[in-house]
């Protein structure tokens, strides 16, 4: 689907004219949502272009993570309010979140909207119109775990200056399952090449999944383990008995393997040992990736108008270097070995995660073409060059950030694709519901186990799996993926909580800071209809 980000249009209005119909056209200069959906690439433009708001940015290509992986207790930013809770409703980055993904749900409205009246080949339709359910579904989903109770759009509102209330929680969540549902039913499995990214029927069963385990948490009088199991066990039953999704697992017992294995999840470039390759990008442990590319400055929508991504440029040693893991994440939480396989010393998630002294920083391969001479050699990681000097953990961030690719501003942006649901982390959410439906049974052991096994670390035994267990694998295994924050304040929530949020977060109010105060330039425009969260 890199290719795909060739077709994203700031506007979704522009098209080609062919030379012998133009007279009987609308001019071009009035160009509309009204009249410029008329034909099959009209149609695939409008899904396309409601795929953008994830890759923007102000969403997962940048600004996403200055909130959750600054609000989780494993970083550190150098703006103490995105670690202290101390942000407001009228700072821009909280509106950054809010604005991008219901400019999604417009997008997805819009196509739902228009394409029915389209004469197009009709499996195509209804495809594009599937893709565009799960992309609302998904977009409502982030919005409510962020914002509470945001307003649900269900059809394009044509009169931007209409007040909208806000949606009530459970009536979110119940479109939200409507719309994957009905994606699941008609969403391939697979795609061609052209096509690798769009949704499929395997990332709709998993945000179903996904959504009712977090139901079970935001609406703990309406728990759906049971529906969280089945729909994950659903992506389970596919990667076993299809081989369509499963664990990238070591090829061979050298330490690079282990390490290689979980590495080619957040890299652009395949990964060699002598055993052999470990494919990165689209790999069968994705399910839902963001596509990125690097083909120079554009029309397109993601980060300053480039294809790339930013997290190299804000996050990266080489950039601002603005977010930073903790010195306990570093040193304290991942597991410590004596009985490696390969003979590692530590959990080799650490290795991937985190920068530390005596690191190696290698060039990717896209920033290979750029670098010469001495810049193009490996180079120590060094914390006094490498950090932040208003963060002095004396640890780097390194998921997604290693092999580096340097020079965001003047070459275009980083190709490397973030992946947002991966297999790993269905194999733990259904570990998690199963566990909460039948305690440590062989289900929920085999979940877990399959994905520490994995790293070369020993499975757990049916005592070893309790609540803590489940706490600590999301923890490392999910390390700077937007996920912590999230999964603690869901924890927190929990009729019976399984964590106590103030041992994590000393700063954090109860009934206020579990989302996002909604922007406060968003009620002023819609006159008090839409109400601010509790608390804020």
């Amino acid at each position: 689907m890199k290719k795909l980000i060739q077709y994203l249009l700031i506007s979704s209005l522009l098209g080609f004219i062919s030379c012998e119909d133009y007279l009987d056209l609308t001019s071009p200069n009035n160009l509309n949502s009204a009249n410029f959906y008329y034909e099959e690439d009209h149609a695939v433009q409008a899904v396309t272009s409601a795929y953008a708001p994830f890759i923007h940015e102000l969403g997962f290509s940048c600004k996403y993570h200055f909130f959750f992986a600054a609000l989780s207790d494993r970083g550190v930013h150098e703006n103490s309010k995105w670690t202290t809770g101390t942000y407001t409703a009228s700072d821009a980055e909280v509106a950054d979140a809010y604005v991008l993904f219901n400019r999604g749900v417009y997008r997805s409205n819009l196509a739902l909207e228009v394409i029915p009246g389209i004469e197009m080949d009709e499996d195509l339709k209804t495809r594009l119109l599937a893709e565009a359910h799960f992309l609302r579904a998904y977009y409502h989903f982030l919005l409510t775990i962020i914002y509470n109770e945001p307003p649900l759009l269900q059809e394009r509102e044509p009169d931007f200056n209409k007040p909208v209330p806000n949606g009530k929680k459970e009536d979110i969540y119940n479109a939200i399952k409507s719309d994957l549902k009905f994606a699941i039913d008609i969403l391939p499995e697979t795609y061609q090449s052209q096509d690798v990214g769009r949704a499929t029927k395997g990332a709709a069963l998993a945000l179903l999944g996904k959504t009712y385990l977090y139901q079970s948490s935001h609406l703990p009088d309406k728990p759906g383990w049971d529906s969280a199991k089945f729909y994950l066990n659903e992506v389970k039953r596919m990667a076993e008995e299809n081989g369509i999704y499963g664990l990238i697992v070591p090829i061979g017992n050298d330490s690079l393997d282990y390490v290689y294995a979980y590495m080619c999840n957040f890299t652009p470039d395949d990964l060699v040992t002598p055993s052999g390759s470990y494919p990165s990008e689209n790999n069968k442990e994705s399910i839902f990736e963001l596509q990125y590319s690097v083909h120079g400055w554009g029309q397109w929508e993601p980060g300053y108008q480039s294809n790339g991504q930013w997290l190299p440029q804000y996050f990266g040693p080489f950039g601002y270097k603005n977010l930073a893991p903790t010195r306990t994440y570093a040193r304290d939480v991942f597991e410590k070995l004596s009985d490696h396989p390969a003979g590692l010393y530590h959990d080799p998630r650490r290795t991937v995660t985190i920068f530390a002294s005596g690191d190696t920083i290698h060039w990717s391969s896209v920033a290979l073409q750029y670098r010469q001479g001495d810049d193009a050699l490996p180079l120590p990681w060094v914390s006094s060059k490498h950090t932040n000097g208003l963060i002095s953990q004396g640890y780097g961030w390194k998921k997604y950030l290693e092999p580096a690719h340097y020079g965001q501003w003047e070459y275009f942006g980083d190709p490397n694709n973030i992946r947002l649901i991966r297999y790993s982390d269905v194999l733990l959410m259904l570990c998690e519901a199963e566990f909460h439906i039948n305690g440590a049974s062989g289900l929920a052991l085999d979940c877990i186990n399959q994905v520490r096994q994995r790293v070369g670390l020993n499975g757990l035994s049916a005592v070893e799996l309790t609540k803590e267990a489940i706490i600590h694998e999301r923890d490392v295994e999910f390390g700077f993926e937007c996920l912590r924050f999230h999964d603690l304040v869901r924890w927190s929530m929990l009729p019976e909580p399984w964590v106590n949020i103030n041992e994590y977060f000393p700063w954090f109010i109860k009934d206020k800071h579990e989302y996002l105060p909604i922007p406060i330039r968003e009620i002023n425009i819609m006159n008090g209809e839409l109400k601010q969260n509790p608390g804020w």
